[in-house]
């Protein structure tokens, strides 16, 4: 988890190795994104120090890649499974608590988010690319698994600078 985030924690997948369905992990990875996309807006918006929004725009732009992915191969394959419209309470919680962060706190806590939503992320596609119960998902779960390690360590490294304990004061962009 992440070292300074206080708030509503990601849950679900605890480990990289369990076993996973696809009826889980297809609306549980859509709704990620969907968090990802909708707390990397808000620190474009929000955010003070530049390496955190230099982030934000990764997690944009990747998430946005990934969700497109997740969307194609759903409508591709028979699975029976629809990704979800909207983001389910946890993650609503999750973008509330960022909303309601100061300024002088913003980007301190969009980083310990972003650290334990990673954590997770990484436990949920590593856990499904091992041992998901749809061969041509394991695939794809395959492919995100590269892209989360990144984010989880860049998320991080993010956490460890930015959060309160750092030491530092994050700068301002200005």
């Amino acid at each position: 988890m992440a070292k300074y985030y206080g708030g509503p924690k990601p849950e679900g997948v605890s480990g990289p190795n369990y076993a996973v369905t696809t009826t889980f992990y297809i609306p549980q990875a859509a709704i990620s994104d969907m968090y990802e996309i909708e707390a990397a807006e808000l620190a474009l918006v929000r955010a003070h120090a530049p390496e955190v929004k230099a982030f934000a725009h990764m997690m944009i732009k990747d998430h946005r890649k990934s969700s497109k992915a997740l969307r194609r191969f759903i409508a591709d394959h028979p699975v029976n499974v629809a990704a979800p419209k909207n983001i389910d309470p946890r993650r609503s919680a999750m973008l509330a608590n960022l909303q309601g962060a100061g300024p002088a706190e913003f980007d301190a806590v969009y980083a310990g988010q972003q650290a334990a939503a990673h954590d997770e992320a990484f436990n949920r596609h590593s856990s499904y690319a091992r041992r998901g119960d749809n061969p041509a998902l394991k695939q794809l779960a395959r492919k995100s698994v590269s892209m989360v390690a990144h984010h989880r360590e860049q998320a991080k490294a993010l956490d460890r600078a930015i959060g309160p304990q750092s030491g530092s004061t994050p700068s301002t962009g200005t």
